[in-house]
């Protein structure tokens, strides 16, 4: 948790051409305690200050010779990838400040100042601005534990094939790295059973109680509150996606069963079905040629379509509407299926990374999910022992193809 001293050492940079208001703030903010506070008269060196240094809250005036406030805080959206300013402007002029909240300013204070006034609204910023950084490093945090684990797994299981081609010499050690897959595979399972019971309970409380606070108490309350609520909110139906998709991911396993037959045509039927809304909305074409039957799991194969469905459909071209084509074609002893769309593509030195855990091309703001569809995907198809390839082209298109094995005699 944010504590008292982490606001108070927080670093706060003061900008005003007018060097006399730069000695008055920094004054106010020393008597308030702030131990860490830096100024500058010159607007254009506030992204390169920002950028070295992070500033926990940036004081801005608003009209400044050269480079005004909003240019600055145009150039400060560039360096922060969330799009979180942690911007408190200094105004004169009643209409500006409007109009700086929604250029991405936290909050406005007024000439002349009020000392009171600004150490509150300086401390409200900083708490915020801490509790937005510490979600974020957590949440990052387990992002990098969840893709070490999986990189450790993929290496043990590539050795694990490598030594199963080498002589019987040499047996003792393939049965020693699949002692290590084995214990690699009970980290994960241990890991999947803490995501389901551990975190999902007393996530459920943090989602329940904001829940009824937002119900009970929004708009009696001030603005600060209702954007606190906002923030939990937020977080928690982020950090639930998170944990709901790391379960699907975690609980597909690589089967040597054949599986049961299933009709492929259906299973688009009602994957179709329960993205009507989103297809409607988007004006979305989808079509498709007649599909096969396969053997295997029809919640695993349903999953796999959905994945790709909502992928091509959430990366389209804002000036045209979605078009995607579902195919599949026969070989010597698989199918391979292919959902091609019309959508921004992908290129080319990204193409092997999007089936990465967790690798996001885009910023959450353009593009909301947690980056795990499409390695979930990949889990699957590889799985039945198939793989998964794009084909793309920037402001294109991108084709999905994936291959499955084919049942005998169909």
């Amino acid at each position: 948790m944010v504590s008292s001293a982490d606001i108070l050492n927080a670093g706060i940079l003061v900008v005003d051409d007018k060097e006399a208001n730069v000695r008055l703030i920094e004054g106010m903010l020393r008597v308030a305690g702030y131990t860490s506070v830096h100024s500058t008269t010159d607007p254009t060196q506030v992204c390169e200050l920002h950028r070295r240094n992070r500033y926990g809250l940036i004081l801005l005036d608003l009209q400044m010779p050269g480079m005004d406030g909003f240019q600055v805080m145009e150039g400060l959206k560039e360096i922060e990838a969330d799009g979180y300013l942690p911007v408190l402007v200094i105004t004169a002029q009643p209409d500006h400040k409007l109009r700086a909240l929604a250029a991405g300013a936290r909050d406005f204070v007024s000439k002349p100042f009020d000392q009171a006034d600004l150490r509150a609204r300086v401390h409200n910023i900083l708490e915020v601005r801490l509790l937005h950084l510490e979600t974020e490093h957590y949440s990052q945090a387990l992002e990098e534990t969840v893709q070490e684990l999986e990189a450790s797994r993929e290496v043990i299981r590539l050795k694990t094939l490598e030594e199963r081609k080498k002589s019987e010499q040499e047996l003792v050690l393939a049965q020693s790295v699949n002692r290590d897959l084995e214990r690699s595979n009970t980290d994960l399972e241990r890991f999947a059973f803490v995501a389901s019971h551990d975190l999902q309970e007393p996530l459920r409380m943090v989602t329940s109680f904001s829940q009824l606070l937002a119900r009970r108490y929004k708009g009696q309350l001030d603005e600060r509150a209702d954007e606190y609520l906002e923030y939990i909110q937020t977080g928690t139906k982020r950090m639930a996606a998170l944990i709901e998709d790391l379960l699907s991911y975690s609980q597909i396993i690589h089967s040597t069963e054949k599986g049961v037959p299933v009709d492929c045509s259906a299973v688009l039927d009602k994957v179709l079905e329960s993205c009507r809304v989103i297809i409607e909305e988007d004006g979305a074409i989808v079509t498709r040629d007649p599909l096969p039957t396969v053997a295997g799991d029809e919640g695993q194969i349903s999953q796999l379509f959905h994945n790709l469905l909502t992928n091509a459909l959430k990366y389209r071209r804002r000036e045209v509407a979605p078009e995607v084509h579902v195919s599949a074609r026969r070989t010597a002893n698989e199918w391979i299926f292919s959902f091609r769309d019309n959508g921004i593509g992908i290129a080319k030195e990204h193409l092997e990374q999007i089936f990465v855990i967790f690798k996001r091309l885009h910023k959450k703001t353009e593009y909301p999910g947690t980056g795990i569809g499409l390695a979930l995907c990949q889990r699957i198809v590889e799985g039945r022992a198939g793989r998964i390839w794009v084909e793309s082209k920037p402001g294109v298109g991108s084709t999905f193809h994936f291959t499955w094995p084919g049942i005998e005699g169909a």
